[in-house]
């Protein structure tokens, strides 16, 4: 049991720098009420929802896959999870998107 554990919070670990490091790649933090993140991978957003306990569904754009959402307790999540995450320009671009 203690193994699976252990296991378990490994992939959340690794789950959670890949995360970071995914989004430091992509122009989230744009304006304040909103995040938006467009891919083509459907799976990858799911997973990133259900992470950042994002309530918006996943939808299909032209042939793009957009996770947006304006709910308030959604962007809460989201700024607490990435909260002193990030470094270089997304770190700076984070504390713009806070004080908005």
């Amino acid at each position: 049991m203690k193994e699976i554990l252990t296991e378990s919070n490994e992939f959340k670990n690794v789950l959670n720098n890949w995360l970071i490091g995914f989004c430091e790649t992509k122009n989230l933090f744009v304006e304040r009420q909103n995040f938006r993140l467009i891919i083509q991978e459907k799976k990858i957003l799911e997973i990133i929802r259900k992470k950042l306990k994002i309530v918006s569904q996943v939808k299909l754009r032209d042939d793009n896959y957009i996770l947006e959402t304006t709910n308030s307790r959604s962007l809460e999540n989201i700024e607490k999870f990435f909260k002193n995450k990030f470094i270089g320009i997304k770190s700076f671009e984070y504390k713009l998107w806070i004080k908005k």
